[in-house]
C-alpha cells in the first residue's frame, strides 16, 4: 500500500508539472502576441490586452459578439467566410494575412493563424487566433503596387528573359503599334536586343 501511494504521488507530481508547464506556455504566448478565442461558431470567448489594443475595443465590448464584427459586411456575408468557419469547425487551421476592421472603422491587417482547439473526444471546442499587426507592411506593399500599376499604365516597358524572349510587355508598349501579344506567340521567336543605342 505504501509503495502504491508513493507511486501515485509521483504520477500526480508529473501531471502537475505538465499542467504547470502548459500554463506557463499559455501565459507566455498571451503576454507576447495578440490572441483571441472563439467558440466553434465564431462567438468571442476571450481576448488578451494586446489584441484589444490592436483593434481598439475593450474585452467587455467584444465578449459574446461574433467574429464578423471585425470583417467588412460584404466579406461576412460571403461564401468564403462561411467556408472559412466551416473549415475551422472541421479542425482545419487557417493561416494568412487578413484585413479586419478596428473599432474606429479603420482597416487593420493581421498576419494570423486560427487554431482549432480539440477536446479529449477530438471535437473542436474552441478556436484560438494568434495574430500580429502587419498594417504598416501591407500599406507599403499596396503603395508599391500602386506605383508599379501606374508605371505599367504610363511607361512603355518590356521585360525579357536572359535568352531574349519577351516575358511581359506593358500595354503602353504594345498600344502604339497595335500589337496583339500572347505569351506563346512571342516566346516562339526570341527578340534581338541591341547592345547599345
Amino acid at each position: 500500500m505504501i509503495i502504491s501511494l508513493t507511486r501515485h504521488k509521483a504520477e500526480l507530481g508529473k501531471i502537475k508539472a505538465l499542467a504547470d508547464t502548459a500554463q506557463y506556455l499559455i501565459r507566455s504566448i498571451r503576454n507576447s502576441v495578440a490572441t483571441i478565442q472563439f467558440t466553434p461558431n465564431g462567438e468571442i470567448i476571450d481576448a488578451n490586452e494586446l489584441f484589444c489594443n490592436a483593434v481598439g475595443y475593450s474585452l467587455n465590448h467584444i465578449q459574446g459578439q461574433h467574429h464578423r464584427m471585425f470583417c467588412s459586411s460584404s466579406y461576412a456575408k460571403s461564401q468564403d467566410y462561411t467556408k472559412f468557419w466551416q473549415q475551422l469547425r472541421d479542425g482545419i487551421p487557417q493561416t494568412g494575412t487578413f484585413e479586419r476592421n478596428k473599432a474606429n472603422g479603420e482597416s487593420i491587417w493581421l498576419e494570423a493563424t486560427y487554431i482549432p482547439v480539440v477536446d479529449a473526444n477530438n471535437q473542436v471546442s474552441s478556436i484560438l487566433k494568434i495574430a500580429c499587426d502587419v498594417t504598416d507592411r501591407m500599406d507599403e506593399v499596396m503603395s508599391l503596387k500602386a506605383v508599379n500599376d501606374s508605371l505599367d499604365k504610363s511607361t512603355a516597358v518590356i521585360e525579357f528573359t536572359p535568352t531574349g524572349e519577351v516575358r511581359k510587355p506593358t500595354a503602353t508598349f504594345l498600344t502604339p503599334w497595335d500589337i496583339h501579344w500572347t505569351r506563346s506567340k512571342v516566346n516562339i521567336t526570341p527578340c534581338s536586343v541591341p547592345r547599345s543605342f
